[in-house]
């Protein structure tokens, strides 16, 4: 397995243990200390994310990266679709705004 390989997993282990933890407790309550008794070492969390801030909003990014996965697979009807428009391309103008 190429190294690339092996960070790309360890970070999903991370953002997986991250996306639970948070669920649970909230970002105030959670800690990287209840992320690290899923097995993870706690020097893999901090080489790949700088605090705890950049792990949560790493989780936000995936958590909606995946949201619009969903409804783009679900060729939902909406304004946007009418237009032409894919829900990334929607949600991206909504954001410039």
């Amino acid at each position: 397995m190429k190294q690339t390989e092996k960070t790309g997993l360890t970070v999903s282990r991370i953002l997986d243990a991250a996306a639970l933890e948070f669920g649970r407790n909230g970002y105030a309550g959670g800690t990287v200390n209840n992320i690290c008794k899923s097995g993870i070492n706690k020097g893999l969390i901090y080489h790949n994310f700088r605090d705890k801030d950049a792990l949560y909003l790493a989780c936000l990014k995936r958590a909606c990266e995946k949201l619009l996965a969903l409804i783009e697979e679900s060729g939902a009807g909406t304004a946007s679709a009418a237009a032409g428009e894919t829900p990334s391309e929607h949600t991206a103008d909504f954001a410039a705004h």
